[in-house]
């Protein structure tokens, strides 16, 4: 049954992510991950963000403490301003992002 939620978290994590990355602001990166959050129905745990961008939704869903959120960012120069931005949060540790290119 735990994995059955974590997946379901992976899975609406990677769903919504594409208009967050589309240029949404912080506001609507709370909200999103809210939306997330109620939506997978578990307490906490780990949470994938393959995407990442600029680490905004990343720093939201690992705000409440409830989550460790790792994600991945295939451009190397967002991934970076992702780690900026979660530093900046004082929360580096329960989210980090790193750069990700699959070389297949």
């Amino acid at each position: 049954m735990r994995h059955a939620r974590f997946a379901v978290l992976a899975a609406l994590t990677a769903c919504w992510v594409g208009p967050l990355c589309a240029g949404a602001e912080a506001a609507d990166a709370r909200a999103l991950a809210d939306e997330i959050l109620s939506a997978a129905g578990v307490p906490g745990g780990l949470c994938v963000l393959a995407g990442a961008g600029d680490g905004e939704l990343a720093a939201e869903l690992a705000a409440g403490g409830r989550f460790l959120v790792h994600g991945l960012e295939p451009d190397a120069a967002k991934a970076d301003a992702a780690v900026r931005h979660i530093r900046s949060r004082g929360i580096y540790g329960q989210a980090w992002v790193e750069h990700y290119a699959d070389k297949r």
